[in-house]
């Protein structure tokens, strides 16, 4: 399944752009939640995932990890997600400043990162997945081609120009990717500065309109659903007794 992700570099996501997309096989969009500092582009997250909402269009979100922050960071970016039903999170782990940082502490950064964005509500019953290349996760300065996140799901870039599963070489542990950023900044039916992707484990099987991509994921949902309207019925029952 096709899928773009956007950030605050973004231009504006139109109705009918979005309709092309759809019509094009775009079935996800992964959002940046981002508050960028003065001197960048304003971020564009809420306004972002509510046009992908009225498109219906189901929504991820990714996160940058700042290696000098502390969870505050993420727990802000994250905030910026209310109100949206998110199919799950990624985190971005791409920050150079890893450099400065011990392996151990390296890797307790990035399993901080995770375990706030993993208690982030979401839809999708899978963790928080990793975005990353190659080049940044093998080399020694970065994260030195650890193993210890090969649980997660990999979303791999590697801009080879190929909506496919072709040519990926297994890095950190990862036998396979999830998700494949196969081209980086593009114009996609007039929207520009967006990246194009390709989902390799999940295919639709609800209608374009649901916020859940599998019937696993509506089954669960609303089964959520039924479980609070339930015990709503039941406090109101008991008040009235």
């Amino acid at each position: 399944m096709l899928a773009v992700d956007v950030s605050n570099y973004t231009t504006p996501l139109t109705p009918d752009a979005l309709a092309q997309w759809q019509q094009a096989g775009v079935g996800l969009v992964i959002v940046q939640a981002i508050d960028p500092p003065p001197g960048f582009p304003t971020g564009e997250t809420r306004a972002q995932l509510q046009a992908c909402k009225d498109a219906g269009l189901p929504v991820d979100a990714y996160v940058w990890l700042w290696f000098d922050l502390d969870g505050s960071d993420i727990a802000h970016k994250l905030s910026m997600l209310d109100g949206f039903n998110v199919r799950r999170i990624w985190l971005d782990v791409e920050d150079t400043a890893a450099q400065k940082y011990n392996q151990a502490d390296t890797e307790a950064k990035v399993q901080a990162a995770l375990d706030l964005c993993d208690a982030y509500p979401h839809t999708d019953p899978h963790p928080t997945g990793i975005y990353t290349g190659a080049w940044f996760w093998t080399s020694v300065r970065y994260m030195d081609n650890t193993h210890t996140f090969s649980s997660r799901d990999l979303w791999d870039a590697n801009y080879d120009g190929q909506a496919t599963d072709d040519n990926f070489k297994s890095y950190g542990g990862w036998p396979a990717r999830t998700m494949h950023q196969y081209q980086g900044t593009s114009t996609l039916d007039g929207i520009a500065n967006v990246d194009l992707d390709f989902l390799l484990d999940l295919t639709r099987e609800t209608p374009i309109d649901w916020p859940w991509l599998t019937w696993r994921e509506a089954a669960i949902n609303y089964k959520a659903i039924a479980d609070a309207l339930g015990q709503q019925l039941a406090a109101q029952g008991s008040a009235t007794a």
